[in-house]
C-alpha cells in the first residue's frame, strides 16, 4: 500500500462495489437483505462507514438504531455490525478507526450506548473493542437435546405470513416486557424478509401467541427468537416446538440463550443438555450514562442483533 487508508460513508451506486466483500464476510445468511437494508428505519447511508487502500474498498461496517424501552423510559442505542476488513488491509487500523467513527456518530445522534454482538475468539477485533470501552453485558449459552418423535394431534405451528406482522410485534413486545421489564423496538424492521421465511407462529383463539424461528440443515435443527404470551407457558411452548421440529423430521436441536436467560429452568426440565462454552457475547459502550438496564435485567441478545 503506498498510502494512508482513506475513508467516507455509503454513496448512492456503492452496492455493486460492496456486494462481494459482504458475500465473503460470512455475516449475512442471505446477502440479498444488503440492497434493501435502508427499508429498516434504523440504517442511514451516513452509517455505513467504508474504508479504502488505495482506491480500492478495504473496510465496512454498518450502523444501526434501536429503542430500549423500560417501563416508560426509553433509551435510545446505537449497534454496530457487519464489520468487516480485507485480509491484505488488516494491521492497518482500520477495524479501530471504523469503530471510533462509528462510535461518534451514534454519540452524534444522541444515542445513549452503542452495542455490537462479537465472538471472544475474533481476534484482534474482541481485545480491540475492549480498549475501545465495550464491555461484555451478555455471554451466549448453547443447549442441545434429541428430538424424539411424538404421537397426538398435529403440532399448531405453522408458516409466518405477512398479515402477522403487526400482530408479532405486539406480542415480541408483550413478552419482552413480561420477561425482562423492558423491550427492544425495532423501527419498523421486524422482521426482515430472510428471517421471515423462517419464522413459526401459533395461534390460540383467533390470537397469536407463540413464535419462534427455525433454521436447520440436514438433521439438526437451531431455533432462536422465541417469544410466547399467556396462556402458553415456557415448557408448554418447548413441547410444541420439539413436536414441530420431529414433524419436519430434524433428530436434534440447538438453542443459544443468554446466560442466566428466564428460559434456562425450562430447558433443563425439557430434556436440554448444556453444551461447550460458546464465545459469543453481546458488548455494549456507555455513552451517555452508565445505567443502561436495569442491573438485574437479562438482556435479550437476540433482540438485539441486527435482524
Amino acid at each position: 500500500m503506498n498510502n494512508p487508508p482513506t475513508y467516507r460513508s455509503w454513496q448512492p451506486g456503492d452496492d455493486d462495489m460492496l456486494m462481494p466483500l459482504i458475500e465473503k464476510s460470512g455475516f449475512l445468511p442471505d446477502i440479498e437483505w444488503y440492497r434493501d437494508k435502508f427499508e429498516d428505519a434504523g440504517v442511514m447511508p451516513e452509517g455505513i462507514l467504508l474504508a479504502f487502500c488505495d482506491g480500492a474498498l478495504a473496510g465496512h461496517l454498518m450502523c444501526y438504531d434501536r429503542r430500549l424501552m423500560i417501563g416508560d423510559r426509553q433509551r435510545r442505542l446505537g449497534g454496530l455490525g457487519v464489520v468487516y476488513v480485507e485480509n491484505t488491509c488488516r494491521g492497518l487500523g482500520i477495524g479501530k478507526t471504523l469503530t471510533r467513527q462509528a462510535i461518534a456518530y451514534h454519540r452524534e445522534r444522541g444515542n445513549h450506548a452503542v452495542m455490537l454482538f462479537t465472538l471472544t475468539t475474533l481476534l484482534p477485533a474482541y481485545p480491540m473493542y475492549q480498549k475501545e470501552g465495550f464491555d461484555t453485558a451478555v455471554v451466549r449459552e448453547t443447549y442441545r437435546r434429541q428430538v424424539t418423535p411424538v404421537g397426538g394431534p398435529e403440532p399448531p405451528f405453522r408458516a409466518y405470513a405477512p398479515g402477522d406482522r403487526d400482530r408479532a410485534r405486539r406480542m415480541v413486545h408483550d413478552y419482552a416486557i413480561l420477561q425482562t421489564g423492558y423491550t427492544v423496538e425495532y423501527i419498523e424492521a421486524f422482521p426482515s424478509a430472510d428471517i421471515a421465511a423462517e419464522l413459526r407462529v401459533v395461534e390460540i383463539d383467533g390470537r397469536l401467541s407463540g413464535i419462534y424461528r427455525r433454521r436447520g440443515t440436514g438433521a439438526e435443527a437451531s431455533i432462536s427468537n422465541l417469544a410466547f404470551v399467556e396462556p402458553i407457558t415456557a415448557a408448554g411452548m418447548l413441547k410444541m416446538i420439539i413436536a414441530d421440529l420431529a414433524q419436519a423430521e430434524f433428530s436434534t436441536v440447538e438453542i443459544w440463550v443468554n446466560n442466566g436467560h428466564v428460559l434456562t429452568p425450562a430447558l433443563i426440565n425439557s430434556g436440554f443438555v448444556e453444551g461447550d462454552p460458546d464465545p459469543g457475547v453481546l458488548m455494549m459502550k456507555p455513552l451517555q450514562d452508565n445505567e443502561i438496564f436495569p442491573p438485574d435485567a437479562h438482556l435479550e441478545m437476540e433482540c438485539c442483533k441486527l435482524w
